[in-house]
């Protein structure tokens, strides 16, 4: 008896041969969750990049209880708005991100600053330039 996948020699019942049965195995092993049944899981999942996580640990706050709880309803309500946090990021992207938040804020308070030191001389040069053309006009 022939595979029904291959030509080999079939060695199981099911009309498979030896690699052919052992895939079959595989796939039924491993199954893709939906997002449902992804989120009331309990154990390790295999995101489709090969990240694994752990349910249990994932589940472990209250927060992140009540936020995932509020997401749901959020998405429930409105399936096109989605809201982003950074829960999940590495702590190094949180400082980069942190630190180019940093930067910013410091170069718009260094130009407030700026502005505010030589906002006295701006305005002294514009009340002699305007002093200067009056008295100018009023010469000629």
């Amino acid at each position: 008896m022939k595979c029904k996948n291959c030509d080999r020699e079939a060695v199981y019942d099911d009309g498979l041969c030896e690699s052919c049965h052992r895939a079959a195995v595989e796939n039924e092993r491993v199954q893709v969750l939906s997002r449902e049944e992804k989120n009331s899981f309990r154990g390790k999942t295999i995101d489709a990049d090969g990240s694994v996580h752990d349910s249990a640990e994932d589940n472990q706050t209250i927060f992140g209880t009540f936020f995932r709880s509020q997401a749901k309803q959020e998405e429930n309500q409105n399936p096109h708005v989605h809201i982003y946090s950074t829960n999940r990021l590495p702590l190094r992207i949180k400082f980069a991100i942190g630190f180019i938040l940093l930067c910013i804020v410091a170069v718009i308070f260094a130009a407030l600053s700026l502005l505010v030191y030589a906002a006295p001389f701006i305005i002294g040069c514009a009340v002699i330039y305007f002093g200067y053309s009056i008295i100018k006009s009023l010469m000629h």
